[in-house]
C-alpha cells in the first residue's frame, strides 16, 4: 500500500488555489490496490517522495474515493502524475507512457527558479560583505551547472539566506576555506565570523535543509510581505575587478 501522504478534497482545492511551492501529486483509481501498472510502480513512488523530501511536496490522490474531484480536475488515464507549479504557472501532466520517475522530476524542477550567485575571485569580496545582517551559504562544486537542491534552497530562503557557488577552478577561494572534496556545503552568519561546515554524510535537500536552518537560527517562519535578497555580487558591474 502507497505510504505517500494521501490528499482529500480540502487540501486538493487549497493546493490548486493558493500554490507557492512545486507539488508532484500520483493521482490513481485506487491507491492500495491499483491496477497492474500502477501497482507496479507504488514502491518507486514511495522512494520518489522519500528521496525528495521537502523540495517538492509529494503527495497521492484516490479516485475511488474521490471520484467527483476526479472528474473536476479531468483526469482521464491513472496513474496521472500531476506537477502543480507554485502559482500562477498552469498544472503539467507527465504525458509519457512509461513510468520514469527521473523525467518526473525534471519536469517538476523546471518550475523551480534558482537565486544561486557565481562568487569568484573577482565578486567574492562583494558576495561576503554585501547585506552584512544575512548568511552566506556557499557550495563548492567540482561539477558543470547548479545543482538542483541548492537551487531549490536558495529560492525557499529567498528573504533570509544568499546563496553562493564557487567552482573548483577558483583555486584562491578553495585553499581559503581549505576544501578537499566535493561537493562542501559552508554557512557563514558573519563576514568576520568562523565558516561553519556541513560535516553530514547525505546531500539531499532535507538534509543541508536542516544544517542551513539550525546553523543559521534562520527558521522557517517566513514573512510574505518581506522582499527577496538580492545579492550586489550577482551585478557584474557593481563587483568586476578594473583592469
Amino acid at each position: 500500500m502507497l505510504k505517500s501522504p494521501k490528499i482529500d478534497k480540502k487540501e486538493l482545492q487549497l493546493l490548486t488555489s493558493t500554490r507557492s511551492l512545486v507539488n508532484i501529486i500520483m493521482i490513481n483509481l485506487e491507491i492500495s490496490t491499483i491496477d497492474g501498472v500502477s501497482k507496479g510502480v507504488a514502491g518507486q513512488y514511495e522512494n520518489f517522495a522519500k528521496e525528495n523530501k521537502g523540495m517538492f511536496r509529494i503527495t497521492a490522490l484516490d479516485c475511488e474515493e474521490y471520484s467527483s474531484l476526479c472528474t473536476k480536475e479531468g483526469v482521464t488515464k491513472f496513474p496521472t502524475f500531476r506537477v502543480y507549479p507554485a502559482f500562477p504557472a498552469p498544472t503539467q501532466d507527465y504525458e509519457e507512457d512509461t513510468v520514469d520517475f527521473e523525467k518526473i522530476k525534471k519536469l517538476a524542477s523546471r518550475f523551480i527558479g534558482s537565486r544561486v550567485v557565481e562568487v569568484t575571485q573577482n565578486n567574492y569580496d562583494t558576495f561576503i560583505n554585501d547585506n552584512p545582517g544575512k548568511p552566506k551559504v556557499l557550495l563548492f562544486s567540482d561539477k558543470k551547472g547548479v545543482p538542483l537542491i541548492f537551487k531549490a534552497l536558495s529560492s525557499h530562503f529567498d528573504k533570509t539566506l544568499i546563496f553562493g557557488l564557487i567552482r573548483n577552478s577558483e583555486q584562491g577561494i578553495v585553499s581559503k576555506y581549505k576544501v578537499k572534496s566535493y561537493p562542501a556545503v559552508f554557512l557563514l552568519k558573519e563576514k568576520d565570523g568562523k565558516p561553519v561546515k556541513y560535516e553530514g554524510k547525505e546531500y539531499n535537500y532535507q538534509a543541508i535543509f536542516d544544517f542551513i536552518n539550525i546553523y543559521s537560527e534562520t527558521f522557517v517562519f517566513r514573512n510574505n510581505n518581506e522582499e527577496q535578497v538580492v545579492s550586489a555580487a550577482s551585478k557584474p558591474w557593481l563587483s568586476d575587478r578594473v583592469p
